[in-house]
């Protein structure tokens, strides 16, 4: 595992940090994307605290809309300087 990972690991609060970490050790790893659906206000809010920006809502080929949420890299490292 890359330092990036076992330091994240080893001030994990949630396996969502970790996971977090997991994936950002990856290089071509530049964002995690999620897609609540609107009616998910719990979903939003939590994704919301953990640092994914809301994008502006779309709807997929499916019909599906979604409340599209981001969270890049860069902002991950900034919120967890000096974990």
């Amino acid at each position: 595992m890359s330092e990036i990972t076992l330091r994240a690991a080893k001030h994990a609060d949630s396996p969502t940090s970790f996971a977090f970490a997991r994936w950002f050790s990856e290089p071509p790893v530049t964002a995690i994307i999620v897609n609540p659906l609107p009616p998910d206000t719990p979903a939003r809010k939590f994704y919301q605290r953990l640092g994914f920006v809301p994008t502006p809502r779309q709807v997929f080929h499916k019909g599906d809309d979604c409340f599209v949420h981001r969270l890049t890299r860069a902002d991950w490292l900034a919120r967890n300087q000096g974990d």
